[in-house]
């Protein structure tokens, strides 16, 4: 695979992995602020990175723009409402920029299960890194048919391959990297 790097010429892939949920609440008991600042940090955000990234994206014929979605996207769950909104949102925009952007980017979506990093603890930067998980990880371990949580390689690999020229005749897709836990 050929460096992803800017010569000042461009950029030959982009990746937005944003995400943020520190607690689960029912919808009809989120507050407003908190809703809207779910919905910032998962939609808007990615939104933002888009828009900065198409300019350097499009310099560069063959590129490729990732977002990292999330299986709470399409397969709910309690608590998540407003986590699972932002990210089925991601989804309706990566499919979106994938036929705006065509033919000279491609746009493609990983949407990953639990992983194991300080999101599940809240989220990088929003609370402790080595606090207690938000979810239930031996129910999910239970629930998953390869049995166990993924690691961040799990999901880095199916990224790379989007970055890829592996992926070149791929656009607006979502690859699903859940352990067999949601196949839609």
């Amino acid at each position: 695979m050929p460096s992803l790097q800017s010569d000042g010429k461009g950029l030959d892939g982009f990746v937005n992995l944003a995400g943020y949920n520190a607690r689960l609440t029912p919808l009809a008991e989120m507050e407003t602020g908190y809703f809207d600042e779910v919905i910032a940090g998962n939609l808007r955000g990615a939104f933002l990175a888009a828009r900065a990234a198409r300019p350097l994206l499009a310099a560069r014929e063959g590129s490729s723009f990732v977002m990292v979605s999330s299986g709470l996207a399409h397969h709910v769950r309690p608590g998540y409402g407003a986590y699972s909104a932002a990210k089925a949102a991601v989804i309706a925009m990566t499919k979106t920029l994938a036929l705006e952007w065509a033919p000279n980017v491609r746009v493609n979506a990983v949407a990953p299960g639990l992983v194991d990093t300080a999101f599940l603890r809240g989220g990088t930067g929003r609370s402790e890194e080595d606090g207690a998980s938000v979810v239930d990880l031996d129910a999910y371990r239970r629930a998953t048919p390869l049995a166990r949580i993924a690691e961040p390689v799990d999901v880095t690999g199916p990224i790379r391959f989007l970055l890829s020229q592996d992926s070149r005749f791929m656009t607006g897709q979502v690859l699903w990297v859940n352990g067999g836990g949601y196949m839609p």
